[in-house]
């Protein structure tokens, strides 16, 4: 949950999570007023965003036209005209997430390498996690899409190419959906056996030998794990040199760790040298 603005309490997200999966509802994402932004690039993000979030396997999506015609069932059962089972509507809200955006920049800065003139594009967007039954905003983050390497341009360029654009969207997006799960369904300690930690990060969200950090509520940091088999739900994973299995429990946050730091070798000492002289 780190990079997130909380401003309200998750009460929520404790009731979700005995769920399967997290109904959202994506609304229409706007643009700031001066950002040279097309409606179409804003649609795309957002068309990218669901679909990142559905493939992930933890929300149901539902759509504008579905949620209007869930409520209009719930109201036509509340008035006792129909003896169908109609879904409760503290069961849905309960788990309902509102997330909407706001693209804040989109600008192509120019470097030199060489004397060779490149862009790199960015794109900014700010996303809003809203509590689906008091409309209270409960998260808010900032992510920002950047093509991985420079392009060529020529002098007078000054707007992104439809490649670049098309690859800072993937990284908007993919920062976005990773940043949504990490506030709505953290990654969390599922279970500790003899041998093995088990996580419920999928092998779509991690790789064997990628370093976890694992906190306890408070965000007090426990120890570190490494993944050794990435799996379809969960994945396996072992306590690196400086933790044990017994340090960990379930439910403890998952985040991903910081790359560790390489340790220079120390330098011979002469009186070893000396010593492996004689040798």
């Amino acid at each position: 949950m780190r990079g997130w603005l909380i401003v309200g309490v998750l009460a929520m997200a404790g009731i979700a999570m005995g769920q399967s999966k997290f109904a959202v509802t994506l609304r229409d994402f706007e643009v700031k007023p001066g950002v040279r932004v097309s409606r179409e690039v804003v649609a795309d993000i957002r068309t990218r965003l669901g679909d990142a979030l559905a493939n992930s396997g933890r929300f149901t999506l539902l759509e504008r036209k579905q949620l209007k015609e869930f409520v209009a069932e719930q109201e036509l059962g509340d008035s006792g005209m129909t003896d169908g089972e109609v879904p409760q509507s503290n069961a849905l809200r309960s788990s309902k997430w509102i997330i909407y955006g706001t693209v804040m920049n989109c600008s192509v800065s120019r470097y030199l390498v060489n004397g060779v003139a490149f862009q790199r594009q960015t794109l900014e967007m700010q996303l809003r996690l809203a509590n689906g039954e008091s409309g209270e905003v409960v998260a808010i983050k900032t992510v920002n899409g950047e093509a991985s390497a420079g392009t060529l341009i020529k002098q007078e360029q000054h707007e992104l190419s439809a490649e670049a654009l098309r690859e800072v969207v993937q990284d908007l997006v993919a920062k976005a959906c990773d940043g949504i799960i990490d506030v709505i369904d953290p990654a969390r300690v599922v279970s500790v056996n003899r041998k093995y930690v088990f996580v419920n990060l999928t092998e779509a969200q991690v790789k064997e030998g990628d370093r976890l950090e694992v906190l306890t509520g408070e965000d007090v940091p426990v120890g570190n794990l490494i993944v050794v088999i990435p799996g379809i739900r969960n994945s396996r994973c072992e306590p690196d040199d400086e933790s044990m299995l017994e340090d960990f429990s379930k439910g403890m946050r998952v985040v991903r760790a910081q790359e560790k730091p390489q340790r220079a070798k120390p330098k011979p000492s002469n009186m070893n040298r000396l010593r492996n002289m004689r040798r």
